[in-house]
C-alpha cells in the first residue's frame, strides 16, 4: 500500500536514495501511480521500493490476558534481602557461551556492588 521513491541525480553525502513513503494509488502494467506531496503523480515501477508499515494501532482487548484470582503470596511483603539478590542477579551479565562477564572496579562508579 505504500512505497519509496528513488531520487534521480546527484546526491551529498548522507542523503537518503529513497524518498518516503508514499501512498498507492493506482496500479498500472509498468507504472503506479503514487499520491506524491498532495498530488497524483505517475512513476516507472523502476524506482520504486515496496515500504514495510506496521500497524501502530494495538487493539488492546484481543492483547490482553484474563484476570486469574490473586493468591495471598501475591499480596504479602517480600523477604527482608531478596530485593538485593534479584538485583545482584540482574547485575551479573553472562556471555552465549555461559561465562559471566565482570567489568573493573574504575568502570563501575557509582553502581551498587554484590557481595
Amino acid at each position: 500500500t505504500h512505497v519509496f521513491v528513488r531520487v534521480d541525480g546527484v546526491k551529498g553525502s548522507l542523503q537518503n536514495p529513497y524518498e518516503g513513503p508514499y501512498q498507492i494509488i493506482k496500479r498500472e502494467n509498468k507504472t503506479y501511480v503514487i499520491r506524491f506531496k498532495g498530488k497524483d503523480i505517475t512513476i516507472s515501477i523502476d524506482r520504486l521500493k515496496p515500504a514495510y508499515i506496521l500497524d501502530n494501532r494495538l487493539d488492546t482487548e484481543t492483547y490482553q490476558t484474563p484476570r486469574t484470582a490473586q493468591s495471598d503470596t501475591d499480596t504479602q511483603a517480600p523477604r527482608p534481602g531478596t530485593e538485593k539478590e534479584i538485583t545482584c542477579r540482574q547485575q551479573q551479565i553472562r556471555t552465549r557461551s555461559g561465562r559471566t562477564v565482570r567489568f573493573p572496579d574504575r568502570l563501575q562508579v557509582g553502581l551498587q556492588k554484590c557481595t
